[in-house]
């Protein structure tokens, strides 16, 4: 054992073992995931792997690379997509892996934006050259689909994989995996050949006059498409034209901006989804209504499932009240579907949550229409669209 290898103190190892690369790996993901990378430092992998800073340094010279290849390692976890695969095998597959891997989706869609733009760039192709797979392996099962249609059916494959890394619930991993595959199975065979096309972004002309609702508005928009860590509120205070010591009459941190979005984003689709309840007496036509309502916000300024997703985490009523909304979905879906208990109903919720969300963050550069999302919701949901 050479010096740089040297077990921390206190370790139970004496040793090195012949996996430590996988075991550095292992470690970073769990706190990559658990803390997001800007808080987590290259002592804290060490310490959970039980070696010296320094042992570390010997494998991986800096904390990006250290990410890049926790990413490439995930990417390798799934199995290879192939056009003439039986497609019931291939998504079985994926969906086992998703859901015994739950740590793969938080690094793919929250920490790709910390590595160099080289690794970006490599590392998303290798996402994009996946949704090709799906795409190719649904069009030689559906030769009336366009590349784009098929494009879009394979983006929210991908998303319903990636589904597990953002909640939990308790249910068996075959029965888990076995309600994805339900969900990927629903989506491929969705009929969206037709359905709208027009953009979900729409361009903001007007503000309003408060200086507080422009700090507001301007920080959802650059969250949104920046990420927290990477907006300031220097940043904010431009978008919304307010400076100096006017930025901070309103909010005192961008932690405190961050609150109150949260705040009006979780009441706002409480609105929502309480007017679908009062005018609606059919479960099925009233969790339709609530999923047209939750497309619309999502696309609008309100991106809730943006902020929700940040390292930095939102406060524990705004999460409480997140977790009774998404239970209004599961309550709502197993009115419609007597065959789901309550797990596997959190299963396709969430599923269709993150196929919306997805679609609706353009950050994959392709153009989901809001009829798109509402069709493909509904699919994941085992609904169909209309009646």
């Amino acid at each position: 054992m050479t010096a740089d290898e040297t077990i921390a103190p206190d370790s139970p190892r004496a040793t090195r073992p012949k996996d430590r690369k996988q075991q550095i790996l292992s470690a970073a993901a769990d706190l990559f995931v658990r803390d997001g990378f800007p808080q987590v430092t290259m002592g804290a992998i060490a310490e959970k792997v039980g070696i010296t800073a320094g042992a570390l340094y010997r494998h991986y010279p800096n904390k990006a690379e250290l990410l890049a290849s926790v990413v490439r390692r995930s990417f390798e976890s799934f199995p290879p997509v192939e056009r003439n695969a039986p497609f019931d095998e291939v998504i079985a597959d994926s969906c086992s892996v998703a859901v015994s891997h739950r740590e793969l989706s938080p690094l793919w869609t929250r920490q790709l934006q910390y590595l160099p733009v080289d690794d970006q760039t490599e590392l998303r192709a290798r996402l994009r050259a996946m949704n090709r797979a799906f795409g190719e392996l649904i069009r030689s099962r559906r030769e009336d689909l366009t590349a784009r249609e098929a494009g879009l059916l394979a983006w929210s494959i991908q998303s319903i994989l990636a589904s597990p890394g953002h909640f939990t619930v308790s249910i068996p991993q075959p029965e888990f995996a076995a309600q994805l595959a339900s969900a990927c199975h629903s989506v491929a065979f969705a009929d969206i050949v037709g359905s709208k096309r027009s953009s979900t972004k729409r361009d903001a002309v007007l503000r309003p006059a408060s200086r507080r609702e422009r700090l507001l508005q301007g920080a959802i928009t650059l969250f949104g498409q920046n990420g927290i860590h990477k907006t300031s509120m220097e940043d904010i205070g431009a978008a919304a034209g307010v400076s100096g010591p006017s930025l901070y009459t309103h909010f005192d941190s961008k932690e405190a901006i961050l609150d109150a979005a949260l705040d009006r984003g979780t009441h706002t689709l409480w609105i929502t989804l309480n007017s679908a309840l009062r005018s609606n007496d059919d479960p099925r036509n009233a969790l339709r209504e609530i999923v047209h309502g939750y497309v619309e916000l999502v696309n609008s300024w309100l991106s809730i499932a943006t902020l929700a997703a940040s390292p930095l985490g939102a406060p524990k009523s705004a999460k409480a009240q997140q977790r009774e909304y998404v239970g209004e979905w599961v309550a709502l879906l197993r009115e419609c579907r007597s065959d789901l208990d309550k797990a596997q109903a959190q299963v396709l919720v969430h599923a269709a949550l993150a196929v919306i969300h997805d679609g609706s963050r353009g950050s994959r550069k392709v153009d989901f229409s809001i009829g798109d999302l509402q069709i493909l919701a509904t699919a994941v949901l085992g609904l169909s669209a209309v009646d």
